[in-house]
């Protein structure tokens, strides 16, 4: 049963469904019942043949209070859950006194069957919600199906005008889970290109890919049943990391060969076959936790949400590239639907044509890469990592030729070479269609939020930001690659792409600033649990917490620790959100690339900017971070180094100063030692190696900065000492 209130609350209805399939709508104030009916509408039938509804709890009504008409009350949804699903329409009638007077049918010739997701398995309609896609189009709904099959689950979208819906009805969209976290079954082949120990521990610790309580299980079983159990006082001093490392690593043992030499080929080959072993543990014991329950829908926010067995499921609207990647098969006919259903926010806006051409390049591009054998490909990784991270020394020219050599001349089959020429021959103009791909990529259009982000929100949006970093990532990777071939193509002496070599350099741009992304996204830190002092309820419970009690420690990618305090989520858009976000951090400029390093700097994740420093420009304030964090490792030679190389524009004058991120790491008392001159400089420096009692630095500089200070005031001007 539902009940329905009008706005005026001059009446209250109840709805309800009995077994027998009759819909029967009460009043609450008159005590009456005011309609009887059958749940679809049908003539009545004989009794003993009429079908019957399982009696158990389940979402058959929903009510649209949102009208088109001064003379309806209400839309109403009825759901029959006869064989696949049926849906009705109905309208909600007033009197003159704008009470309810009678249901009518909107569509009596019309049979709205559900379609379930697939074909090649059973399914069954758990649940439903019918929600406004926004307040200024407000005869526009959603529709939201949620279908199980056994622990599996889809959810389909419909979105349609209450006044069209029989020619919306057959425009479904499903649901699709994030490509970052699939299970492929296959070793990982990045971002690393260790050993397999390494790729495996790297896939399965990816920030919020499994929660630690399913790792925990997961090596409890494997513990039990493959390997040999840790000493128990060993056991509680590691982390999770190193216990399931060592854990999956003693199921195997070296074995020799006949002539006594160590067969390393098996003892590889065994242990890939246990980290399988283990990693589909950790997957099944997460599907299983992962169940979809029922939806819930959000009026505050617009967002809808799946209730699972153990957690919550975020459903967002894809960004413009995520619709193209996860469609590139679609039929021609749906790109106007594609496109319609796109809103400007999350893209550049491309009519049906742009996506229809931007399809056919992107179907070209993942087709080239998925050709490359894996050792191959692995190389183009490297190369294409290489000029992202090192200064170009050489021509962009021949940059693209040492790549083409290096991963794909002779390794790309002739039949793929061909397919790439045809597609070149179809598109108008290819370059137009990276440059509007590139646009949907990088051209956020920001709206105001409306709400700041929880705890959990942030965890929310740093998950959606994951997806749409490694979707962005693969189509500027696999574009890279395209436009070289296409620049250069194997045995042809004519260019498929005359201005390639302006295309290719933008696309290592734009890729440097995916490759930070990308890492940030997949290296996890553990970051103190910060209160807001304006929630109540936060505040309310930290004052119950102990008086000796610690910060609380969680878990999170480093994109976690750069969120901007004053971002908050969008109405109805969590993927409008996202890119806000991304777009925020200006990794293409050098100022958010410090940013990255000075807050992990300030939270002394000493580990994780090490890593970081490849990704720092060779500018002054980029060495001088270097130099902070190598005075951090203990490597004070290396510091000594890189802090005189950035003396040169640090101790002059300056035309940016230290933004928040840099105050952290600097401190507000050592602000004024830049750009106020060498000695206030080199005084700043020596401080720093006070600290970590580097002593003979400490005279060095101090030295240094004594020297320097006495040129100035003999009138020399500013002095650098090498």
């Amino acid at each position: 049963m539902i009940g329905y209130s009008a706005p005026e609350k001059s009446h209250t209805l109840l709805f309800t469904v009995s077994v027998n399939h009759t819909l029967k709508v009460w009043s609450y104030e008159r005590q009456q019942l005011l309609h009887v009916s059958d749940l679809m509408n049908q003539p009545p039938a004989d009794s003993n043949t009429k079908t019957l509804i399982h009696p158990a709890p389940a979402q058959l009504l929903a009510i649209v209070t949102t009208t088109l008409s001064r003379n309806h009350l209400f839309y109403l949804v009825t759901y029959s859950p006869v064989s696949t699903g049926t849906f009705k329409f109905w309208i909600g009638h007033g009197d003159a006194e704008g009470r309810f007077s009678h249901l009518e049918d909107m569509y009596k010739e019309y049979i709205f069957d559900a379609m379930p997701p697939t074909a090649s398995s059973i399914w069954i309609i758990s649940d439903f919600r019918v929600t406004p896609v926004s307040k200024s189009k407000p005869g526009v709904q959603n529709m939201w199906i949620l279908w199980k099959s056994n622990t599996s689950f889809k959810i389909q979208n419909l979105q349609f005008h209450i006044q069209t819906i029989p020619e919306a009805w057959n425009h479904w969209a499903t649901s699709t889970t994030d490509t970052i976290h699939a299970f492929t079954g296959k070793v990982p082949s990045a971002p690393i290109f260790g050993d397999v120990t390494e790729r495996w521990m790297e896939w399965i610790f990816y920030p919020e890919r499994f929660p630690e309580s399913v790792i925990e299980a997961a090596l409890e079983i494997y513990e039990q049943h493959f390997s040999r159990a840790l000493n128990i006082r060993t056991s509680r001093a590691m982390s999770l990391k190193a216990r399931v490392g060592k854990i999956v690593a003693s199921a195997v043992e070296l074995q020799k060969t006949k002539d006594g030499s160590v067969n390393l080929e098996k003892f590889k080959h065994e242990v890939g076959l246990q980290w399988d072993r283990f990693v589909r543990l950790c997957v099944e014991l997460d599907r299983q936790r992962g169940e979809a329950l029922s939806l819930v829908y959000d009026p505050v926010m617009g967002y809808i949400w799946a209730v699972n067995a153990d957690g919550l499921t975020a459903l967002r609207e894809c960004t413009e590239t995520e619709m193209i990647v996860h469609n590139l098969a679609a039929p021609k006919e749906l790109y106007q639907i594609m496109t319609d259903g796109t809103a400007s926010t999350l893209g550049a806006n491309m009519t049906s044509s742009d996506l229809s051409q931007a399809i056919l390049l992107i179907r070209a591009a993942a087709d080239l890469v998925s050709s490359i054998q894996t050792e191959d490909m692995e190389q183009c990784i490297i190369a294409l990592q290489e000029e992202t991270l090192e200064d170009p020394m050489a021509s962009v020219n021949d940059r693209m030729w040492n790549l083409l050599e290096r991963c794909i001349t002779g390794k790309v089959p002739r039949h793929v070479l061909e397919k790439i020429d045809n597609t070149f021959m179809m598109l108008d103009r290819p370059e137009n269609t990276i440059q509007a791909i590139l646009s949907s990529i990088f051209s956020p259009k920001k709206e105001p939020g409306s709400s700041r982000l929880t705890d959990f929100g942030t965890r929310v949006l740093v998950k959606g930001a994951q997806e749409v970093i490694n979707i962005n990532y693969t189509i500027l990777f696999n574009l890279a690659l395209l436009v070289t071939i296409a620049t250069f193509p194997p045995d042809s002496q004519n260019k498929i792409m005359v201005n390639g070599e302006e295309l290719f350099s933008q696309l290592v741009t734009y890729l440097k600033e995916y490759e930070i992304l990308k890492w940030m996204a997949r290296k996890s830190i553990s970051m103190p649990e910060h209160l807001a002092p304006e929630d109540a309820l936060s505040a309310t419970l930290s004052a119950l917490q102990m008086s000796d009690s610690q910060p609380i420690s969680k878990a999170g990618s480093v994109l976690q620790l750069v969120l901007p305090h004053d971002l908050s989520l969008t109405h109805d858009s969590l993927s409008s959100t996202i890119r806000n976000f991304l777009a925020s951090l200006e990794l293409t400029h050098e100022r958010g690339i410090l940013d990255v390093a000075s807050a992990l700097i300030a939270t002394n994740t000493t580990a994780l900017a090490t890593k970081f420093k490849k990704f720092l420009p060779n500018t002054p304030w980029g060495c001088y971070l270097k130099g902070r964090i190598d005075v951090k490792n203990g490597d004070h030679a290396k510091a000594v180094v890189l802090f005189k190389r950035a003396a040169g524009g640090l101790g002059f004058p300056l035309d940016k100063y230290p933004d928040v991120f840099m105050c952290d790491v600097i401190g507000e008392g050592e602000v004024h030692s830049f750009g106020s001159g060498m000695p206030q400089y080199y005084m700043h420096i020596a401080r720093l190696f006070e600290e970590c009692e580097g002593w003979g630095h400490v005279a060095d500089f101090c030295r240094a900065a004594l020297y320097t200070l006495r040129k100035e005031v003999r009138g020399c001007g500013p002095i650098i000492c090498g």
